[in-house]
């Protein structure tokens, strides 16, 4: 009977991992059709998009720095959107933030908490075969305590099959 159980338990544990480690791929590798009509502009919002990076015949890499009055937006959710100024309809996905120390290192993982920053570096890989084929504006999506604010930069991306 000690076999059986330890059996089941091992059975449920990984179809629990396996799950889990699924909805994190698809939910952070894929974006998800969002409508722009009930949310409010911010104009509070510094930002830079350094670098679009088209090198990759997979990916895109997008990254920059985001600010929102004089400081770092680490510790709201944020993602990247894709839309058309003619379009209440766009495309969203999560962005990895960290903070920048004073000296402009980027800092991440576990000695990000609790640094203070005035500026959030961003960065996004985008799979060129998401089934997109327009010239879309970058934005960003920022939930601050459960508003939801949206950053329209105007800034243009050609998303292709390059």
């Amino acid at each position: 009977m000690k076999k059986w159980m330890k059996l089941i338990i091992a059975i449920v544990a990984a179809v629990f991992t396996i799950f889990c480690c699924a909805y994190q791929f698809f939910y952070y590798s894929s974006f998800k059709r969002i409508d722009l009509s009930g949310l409010q502009i911010c104009e509070s919002v510094d930002y830079s998009i350094d670098e679009i990076n088209y090198k990759d015949p997979d990916n895109d890499y997008i990254f920059g720095t985001l600010s929102m009055d004089g400081k770092a937006v680490t510790s709201y959710p944020t993602k990247l959107v894709l839309y058309l100024d003619d379009s209440d309809v766009a495309y969203a996905i999560p962005v990895k933030l960290s903070n920048i120390s004073a000296d402009g290192e980027v800092i991440d993982g576990a000695n990000n908490e609790g640094l203070y920053a005035d500026k959030t570096h961003f960065e996004i890989l985008l799979d060129r075969f998401s089934g997109f084929r327009n010239s879309y504006k970058i934005g960003f999506l920022i939930d601050r305590d459960g508003e939801k604010l949206l950053v329209k930069t105007g800034v243009m991306y050609k998303y292709s099959d390059i």
